[in-house]
């Protein structure tokens, strides 16, 4: 469960950099993988493998300082998504599956991803 926490955490850091990052205006409706986004993370009997940039092992693990940093970055998530154009594409970053997202995509992936591993650490939590 630690290590699924920590992913979670990674996972945001990169969302903050990426929606933060440079952009371009989009040439789609700005939502329009959002269901195939949702329908790739509701799949729980896909495993996915996760890029190294954000397999767990590079965070600090003493329970008040990562929750202090996992309210961080929701916290600049939640800025970015009051303050950005969410109609724009990331540029500077691409998904290893999906290609370049907009911000909003961006969003409601991170938004599914930890849906995702919720439901994962619900199964852990029944084996134990």
């Amino acid at each position: 469960p630690a290590q699924v926490a920590e992913h979670l955490l990674i996972l945001d850091i990169v969302a903050n950099k990426v929606l933060a990052g440079e952009t371009i205006e989009s040439n789609r409706p700005p939502d329009s993988k959002i269901d195939l986004i949702r329908s790739a993370m509701e799949d729980a009997s896909t495993p996915r493998t996760a890029p190294d940039h954000v397999v767990p092992g590079h965070v600090d693990k003493r329970p008040d300082q990562f929750r202090e940093s996992f309210q961080h970055q929701r916290s600049a998530l939640k800025t970015k998504i009051d303050t950005l154009d969410l109609s724009e594409a990331c540029k500077a970053h691409k998904h290893p599956a999906l290609g370049t997202l907009t911000r909003l995509e961006w969003i409601y992936f991170t938004i599914y991803h930890t849906h995702r591993h919720i439901g994962q650490l619900a199964r852990l939590a029944e084996m134990a």
